[in-house]
């Protein structure tokens, strides 16, 4: 039996370009059980002080896209500020120990620092191997990839009527794999956006379809604002249903009371207030996830208003779904219902 491995597959030294894609390989032909993306930079403010800070002072603000790219194509696609949701869906609390976010306005020179954990193999469970990320062909390019937005990172971390300058980027990517592909999991892990939309007004049952013909393990919404980063007021309540099925209803329930309740499934206050995780697979068993392809009509029904956070700009909703996926010839169908 191979014991499970570890690699710093690469760093990527940054900034590339706003607007660029940036890749860098990965082992390949291996069972990857986890990624972490360890993103590391440098903000100066002059001739300040600064008026806000956007996002938490989080440096993953500055991303569009972190993900896995296979000769092209991407299985892994999403903002990085929701990716960081998925690891404390499954993991106790929130783990980013070395975590270190902008929170002083004065003039100076802050080093940030964070993490985003990709949990392919679930650490709820004894038998983690039930869902490890495999590449299609192991033969065809493998990376990992970051995108930088079509903006300023700074613009988005820190409003200031001075100088903000970010330098010294840099993104560390650990990849935790075993050897042993000839050993087939059930399913492949897929993570991308289900949805986005624009909020464009008050509206007591604003309607934003789900649609996946896959198992889903969990959906994280984020409300986000383009000017003002994430936000907590876009969505008063919700209900998630399908036709003849409730998840979440079947009244709409106020946003606040399922942030709240989100504590008891996900072992205390971790999960930021502009963000709304919902967990399928309930104690790490597959026999919990949703088959959306057997549902009708799936969506959520929202009360929401734009947000109204000074310097808002256009509200946003997004929904990111993490996927369990059947690739013939790298999983084998589970011997159990699912």
């Amino acid at each position: 039996m191979f014991v499970e491995q570890k690699s710093l597959a690469a760093q990527i030294v940054a900034p590339p370009p706003n607007g660029v894609v940036v890749k860098s390989d990965l082992v390949r032909k291996v069972r990857t059980l986890r990624q972490q993306y360890r993103v590391r930079a440098t903000v100066t403010l002059a001739a300040g002080p600064a008026t806000a800070i956007l996002n938490r002072g989080s440096v993953l603000c500055g991303f569009d896209r972190f993900g896995y790219d296979e000769n092209g194509a991407r299985f892994i696609d999403a903002d990085p500020r929701i990716l960081q949701i998925a690891h404390q869906m499954v993991a106790p609390r929130d783990t980013d120990t070395g975590r270190v976010r902008l929170t002083a306005v004065a003039n100076g020179a802050y080093a940030l620092e964070e993490s985003v954990f990709l949990p392919f193999s679930n650490v709820q469970v004894a038998g983690q191997t039930e869902s490890p990320y495999m590449e299609r062909n192991p033969q065809n390019q493998f990376s990992a990839f970051i995108q930088r937005g079509p903006d300023s990172l700074v613009g988005r971390i820190v409003q200031t009527p001075g100088t903000a300058v970010i330098s010294a980027i840099t993104v560390d990517l650990v990849q935790r794999y075993d050897l042993q592909r000839d050993r087939k999991g059930f399913f492949v892990p897929q993570i991308r956006h289900l949805a986005e939309v624009i909020v464009p007004g008050a509206g007591a049952n604003f309607i934003v379809k789900l649609e996946s013909t896959n198992y889903l393990q969990g959906l994280i919404i984020q409300q986000d604002t383009a000017t003002a980063g994430e936000v907590p007021d876009i969505i008063n309540s919700l209900a998630l249903r399908a036709d003849g099925r409730d998840f979440i209803g079947p009244q709409q329930v106020p946003y606040e009371d399922l942030q709240a309740e989100a504590q008891m499934e996900f072992a205390g206050d971790c999960v930021p207030a502009g963000y709304l995780p919902i967990w399928f697979r309930q104690g790490g068993r597959l026999s919990n996830v949703v088959n959306a392809n057997a549902l009708a009509n799936f969506r959520l029904e929202m009360n929401v208003q734009p947000s109204v956070v000074v310097g808002a700009g256009v509200s946003t909703i997004r929904v990111l779904a993490l996927e369990l996926i059947s690739v013939p010839g790298l999983t084998n169908p589970p011997t159990f219902p699912v």
